[in-house]
């Protein structure tokens, strides 16, 4: 009984692995750099103006020359907020040195 088990297990693992009637002459292309819709300069603007308010206010400058450049590529949309973001955050800076020029010398 044992080797009819033994027989039966042999045969049924030799039957099981599988060969390719056909020769396969597989093709592997390099990896090519992934493409995507949005802009470097784009993403690079909106960083730059979230940065801006968060941290060092003079990112609003990079924000604008990276917003422009990012306007003629596909994620315009990533581009134009962080133009935008740019303007608003230097006009800020502008009101506060303004301010501080205007009021802070309380001393007449």
């Amino acid at each position: 009984m044992k080797k009819s088990i033994y027989l039966f297990f042999l045969l049924t693992a030799y039957s099981i692995s599988a060969y390719a009637s056909f020769p396969i002459n597989e093709i592997i292309e390099p990896a090519t750099l992934l493409k995507s819709d949005s802009s470097a300069w784009g993403i690079a603007s909106l960083i730059c103006g979230i940065l801006g308010f968060t941290v060092f206010p003079l990112f609003g400058i990079p924000a604008i020359v990276f917003g422009a450049l990012g306007f003629k590529k596909k994620g315009r949309g990533l581009a134009i907020a962080g133009f935008v973001l740019g303007i608003i955050e230097l006009i800020v800076i502008a009101l506060i040195i303004s301010a501080l020029f205007l009021f802070g010398s309380g001393y007449y």
